[in-house]
């Protein structure tokens, strides 16, 4: 059971870590598919440039939503037994 639940915390902050360089990549790519469209390319640089600030809170964010949905299945899944 302890491994689990480590396996579980290791997946979340595994998943927090990641989300600021994918989202980067994926915004890079966005970027270079709209090149020909100004205005969504303008769109595409201006939030690249704002991801670094917002990356602690798009993580804290993504960690309190997995536990909000983890919670709120366990309470379910009791209510449902009893």
């Amino acid at each position: 059971m302890v491994a689990g639940f480590g396996l579980i915390a290791a997946l979340l902050l595994a998943s927090a870590l990641w989300l600021p360089p994918l989202l980067a990549l994926l915004l890079k790519g966005l970027a270079y598919l709209a090149r020909r469209r100004p205005l969504i390319h303008w769109a595409m640089a201006d939030m690249q440039l704002q991801l670094p600030r917002l990356s602690l809170a798009m993580m804290a964010l993504l960690i309190a939503l997995a536990t909000n949905l983890g919670v709120g299945s366990m309470v379910g899944g009791f209510r449902l037994t009893f």
